[in-house]
């Protein structure tokens, strides 16, 4: 079983870089860390989508960009201005521009992927407050939604072709949704026998979980409508409004928390000493990222225009971006065991 607690503060140096830094020398670190991560410590799922997924958002940005943004110095080719949207130069700035977009959003995925593969997401549900349990388990359910339908369809295309059937057209894809569809329902309502023969939904937490959420959500609006108020009179009555509706928040909140239902905790999760490297190899990149987007915001960025350049780039902030691909080898000896115990697995 998998800690979640390290891998959370991983994900969050990570997923750091990726939002706050522009330069693709940086945003390449630590994609080919999360691709090392995702390689080393022996997840089931296959890299090739994630790559393929990046590589189709990169190409689309780049020319997305290009044809779209008529800026930059350097002009590969010329369209002619009578072609509605498009028409003008295409400069070799706008698609590097393009390209750096691209391989952001290619990071955030490969970094999402991480997580999807890395962290179970009952593990997840494990770490919400009790309050926010339904929203967690809601949230769980749906990270798992994507992958196992991604696994029922690989299984439905070899039951498929082990009975001869070939995909060639349109009309051929009724044979792959109506199983898929099926076994999606099937598992929907065993999922939600489960979930009723555990107690969920249990109508004896249900008043205090409405009077605390008809709190919570009139003391947003009474926040907004507050601010609004103040924005435009200013009279002090807007201050007063947000006032009362920040006291709603915390009554709705002490409410939530003092009513919520028990949860049953069956294992409790060991922290060994993996964990405590791993979040001292994920602590000192969020540290460092956090510093220089704090101090000098510039180091991080990449702006190609007016004259493409090549991107700067520190070598000591490159060296602490690549801890990150640390945690790749910290199942080196589990593999390593797993290889010894199962010699004709390993063999094959």
């Amino acid at each position: 079983m998998v800690n979640a607690r390290p891998w959370l503060v991983w994900i969050a140096a990570a997923l750091a870089v990726a939002l706050l830094a522009t330069n693709p020398l940086y945003l390449v670190i630590v994609l080919l860390c999360a691709a090392l991560v995702r390689a080393g410590y022996g997840t089931n799922g296959s890299s090739l989508p994630v790559w393929r997924f990046g590589l189709l958002v990169v190409a689309f940005s780049t020319f997305y960009n290009a044809l779209l943004t008529h800026f930059g110095s350097t002009v590969l080719f010329t369209i002619p201005r009578s072609v509605p949207l498009v028409g003008g130069p295409v400069t070799l700035e706008a698609a590097a521009f393009g390209a750096t977009r691209g391989l952001a959003l290619w990071t955030l995925f490969a970094v999402m992927a991480v997580l999807n593969d890395v962290i179970s997401p009952y593990e997840l549900v494990r770490l919400t407050p009790r309050f926010l349990r339904s929203a967690g388990l809601i949230v769980s359910i749906m990270l798992a939604f994507v992958p196992q339908t991604i696994n029922s369809l690989h299984q439905v295309r070899e039951a498929q072709a082990i009975r001869g059937h070939r995909l060639r057209g349109v009309r051929d894809l009724m044979a792959l949704l109506v199983p898929l569809l099926a076994d999606s329902l099937e598992r929907a309502v065993q999922l939600a026998e489960a979930m009723e023969a555990r107690g969920y939904g249990n109508t004896k937490y249900q008043i205090s979980s409405f009077k605390s959420q008809a709190l919570m959500g009139g003391g947003l609006g009474g926040v907004l409508l507050g601010w609004l108020i103040e924005a435009y009179w200013r009279n002090g009555i807007g201050w007063a409004i947000v006032g009362a509706s920040v006291a709603a928040i915390v009554v709705g909140l002490r409410l939530a928390v003092v009513h919520a239902p028990p949860m049953a905790r069956y294992r409790r999760q060991v922290w060994s000493a993996r964990d405590t490297l791993l979040v001292a190899f994920s602590i000192a990149p969020l540290v460092t990222i956090a510093a220089v987007t704090l101090l000098d915001p510039q180091a991080l960025a990449f702006y190609p225009y007016p004259h493409v350049t090549l991107p700067p780039f520190d070598v000591r902030l490159g060296v602490c971006l690549a801890l990150l691909g640390a945690p790749a080898f910290f199942n080196v000896g589990r593999a390593a065991s797993r290889v010894e115990r199962f010699p004709l697995h390993a063999s094959r």
